[in-house]
C-alpha cells in the first residue's frame, strides 16, 4: 500500500473541547495501521481507533495489490480516503472519481468531505475545494505526466511568476514557495513557510518498497532556498543545518541491520 496525508487546520477552535488525552498520537495510529491492515479499508478502520482529536489530516490510501496495469475496469477498494477533524472522521471508498473526468484523487490541505469541510471551519472561512489554486492546477496539468519524471516535476513545481493561477503569489502553486513573496507593489511579503520536501513513487517501485524524494523547497524553476542574513533572527534557529538548499532527488529503500 501507499500512504499519503495532507494536514487540515483546526479552524472551528471549538472542536479543541473534544480533544482526549485517552487517545494514540496520529504518528502512531497510522504505523499501526501501516503495519496490521491487510486494505486500504483495513487501513482506515486501524487508523479511526483511539483518536484523540489532534494532528488533523488528509489522508490517501492506495492498495497496490488491487491495481492491475492496463485493467479495462478498476477494482473497487483500491483508492479509499479518509479525512480526521477533531473528534470526527470520515472515509469511502474513492476508487471511481479516477474514471471521472479529472481522473486524479488530489489532496492540498483542503476538506474533500462536505461534512468535515463544513464542521473544520473551511466553509465559514470562505475557502473553497473547488476553486483552490492547487486544485486547479491539478486539474490542468496531471495529464501531462506520462512518467515517474513528469510526475516528480509536477509534485515539486513552482512556476509562480509565470503561471496565470498563482497571481504572482509564491504560495499559489502544488509546493509553495512564500519565501519569494517580498514585492512592494503587490503588498506580498516573505514568509517562511511552503513545501520542505517532496516524495513520489510508482507501480514499479511500490512493488520494491521504494520510492524517490528531495529534502529541499522546489528549486527547479526558482533559485534554491539559502539561510541568509535575512533569516538571522532567533525566530528561525538554523544551526547545524545546510546553507544552501539545493539536494537533489534520491532513491529511499529499506535495509536490513543484521546484528552479529
Amino acid at each position: 500500500m501507499s500512504v499519503i496525508e495532507t494536514s487540515l487546520a483546526t479552524i472551528n477552535r471549538t472542536l479543541y473541547s473534544y480533544l482526549k488525552p485517552q487517545s494514540l498520537p496520529c504518528w502512531i495510529r497510522a504505523q499501526l495501521a501501516n503495519r496490521l491492515s491487510a486494505s486500504a479499508y483495513d487501513w482506515t478502520v486501524w487508523f479511526a481507533k483511539h483518536n484523540g482529536g489532534s494532528h488533523n489530516n488528509d489522508w490517501v490510501i492506495v492498495d497496490f495489490n488491487k491495481f492491475k496495469p492496463n485493467a479495462p475496469v478498476l477494482t473497487p477498494g483500491l483508492v479509499w480516503r479518509l479525512e480526521q477533524m477533531g473528534p470526527y472522521i470520515e472515509a469511502a471508498d474513492v476508487t471511481q472519481t479516477l474514471l471521472q473526468t479529472d481522473s486524479i484523487v488530489p489532496s492540498f490541505n483542503i476538506p474533500y468531505f462536505e461534512f468535515i469541510f463544513n464542521v473544520s471551519g473551511y466553509a465559514a472561512a470562505g475557502y473553497s475545494y473547488e476553486n483552490d489554486t492547487r486544485h486547479r492546477i491539478f486539474k490542468r496539468d496531471h495529464i501531462k505526466v506520462e512518467t515517474l519524471k513528469d510526475f516528480a516535476w509536477l509534485m515539486n513545481s513552482n512556476d509562480y511568476k509565470n503561471d496565470p493561477l498563482a497571481e504572482g503569489d509564491g504560495c499559489n502553486a502544488i509546493s509553495a514557495r512564500c519565501d519569494l513573496n517580498y514585492n512592494t507593489t503587490t503588498g506580498k511579503w516573505l514568509s517562511a513557510f511552503g513545501g520542505i520536501d517532496c516524495k513520489v513513487t510508482d507501480f514499479n517501485l511500490v512493488r520494491r518498497q521504494q520510492a524517490m524524494a528531495v529534502s529541499s523547497p522546489t528549486h527547479q524553476t526558482q533559485q534554491p532556498f539559502m539561510w541568509d542574513s535575512f533569516w538571522d533572527v532567533p525566530t528561525f534557529p538554523h544551526q547545524g543545518m545546510p546553507m544552501n538548499w539545493n539536494f537533489d532527488w534520491t532513491l529511499m529503500k529499506p535495509f536490513a541491520i543484521i546484528f552479529d
